[in-house]
C-alpha cells in the first residue's frame, strides 16, 4: 500500500519548477517520498492515539506556518499570479483555512 503525493495540489504547484530538468528532479523527489513514507507507522499511530493524528486545529500561526505560507505565497507570484490571488489561494489550505483572519495576517508580510 502506498499514498501519492497530489501532483494537481496547489502547494505543490507552486513549488513545482517551470525548467523541464527541475521538474524532473522534483517530480523524483516527491516519488522517493511517496516511497518511503513509513505507512505501517503512521497506522500505528493511529490506532494507538485515535483522534489524535492529522493536522491541529489551531488558531495560532507559528513561526513556521507563516513561513510556509510567505514561501508558498512568494512562489505562486513568481508564476505570476498576482499578489491578491496568492494569498487567497494559500488561505484556502489547510492549516490556514481553519485561522480566522489568516489571510489579512498574510497579507501584512508579504
Amino acid at each position: 500500500m502506498g499514498y501519492k503525493i497530489k501532483r494537481a495540489h496547489p502547494a505543490v504547484l507552486a513549488v513545482t519548477p517551470d525548467d523541464a530538468a527541475a521538474r524532473g528532479a522534483f517530480l523524483a523527489l516527491l516519488t522517493l517520498i511517496e516511497r518511503t513514507v513509513p505507512i505501517d507507522r503512521i497506522w500505528l499511530d493511529v490506532t494507538e492515539k485515535p483522534g489524535g493524528v492529522g493536522l491541529p486545529q489551531t488558531s495560532i500561526v507559528d513561526d513556521e506556518l507563516a513561513d510556509a505560507a510567505r514561501a508558498l505565497a512568494a512562489m505562486l507570484m513568481r508564476k505570476g499570479v498576482s499578489r491578491e490571488t496568492a494569498i487567497e489561494r494559500v488561505s484556502r489550505l489547510d492549516p490556514y483555512c481553519t485561522m480566522p483572519g489568516f489571510a489579512a495576517t498574510l497579507a501584512l508580510h508579504i
